[in-house]
């Protein structure tokens, strides 16, 4: 996963912190995502972004029960 934009939060002396870098996905093999995009622009101090709010491309789902912070 790689982050995309500032957060709000920055601004404001907070710092990203992520604390996963990789989640597991169920695709078919010629679905597989290089990297997923995350915009973290909106997110303020005391914020998080979970792994069921990412959007995913077509043909890729989470496994389920997948709710780790990112």
């Amino acid at each position: 996963m790689v982050p995309k934009g500032k957060t709000k939060g920055e601004e404001f002396g907070g710092m990203l912190q992520i604390i996963e870098r990789e989640i597991a996905v169920f695709c078919l093999p010629q679905e597989i995502p290089d990297s997923l995009e995350i915009d973290v622009s909106e997110l303020g101090v005391g914020d998080a972004l979970h792994v069921k709010d990412i959007a995913l491309p077509g043909g890729v789902e989470l496994p389920p029960g997948e709710t780790t912070p990112w």
